[in-house]
């Protein structure tokens, strides 16, 4: 299941795979729009560990998440890949 964008009530927004949750932000708000990014990696990282299945994020995601993120968290979740 890859990281999709997704829309509530035409607000954009990211989930983890078809049926997750889908975390929404105002349209233009950049800061909105990297918090709605990165619950739905932590929420993959949950369905991951709870299905055993692999972590599945691209390479953007994870540049990304390298941008915003302390270290110990990228390595917990390569890990968990």
């Amino acid at each position: 299941m890859p990281l999709m964008t997704c829309k509530v009530d035409d607000k954009p927004g990211y989930k983890y795979g078809e049926s997750g949750h889908c975390y929404t932000y105002a349209s233009g708000n950049e800061a909105g729009r990297k918090k709605a990014k990165h619950r739905a990696i932590i929420q993959g990282t949950a369905i991951a560990q709870n299905t055993g299945e692999k972590l599945q994020l691209s390479k953007e995601d994870l540049e990304e998440l390298c941008k915003d993120f302390d270290v110990k968290i990228i390595v917990y979740l390569v890990w968990h890949m």
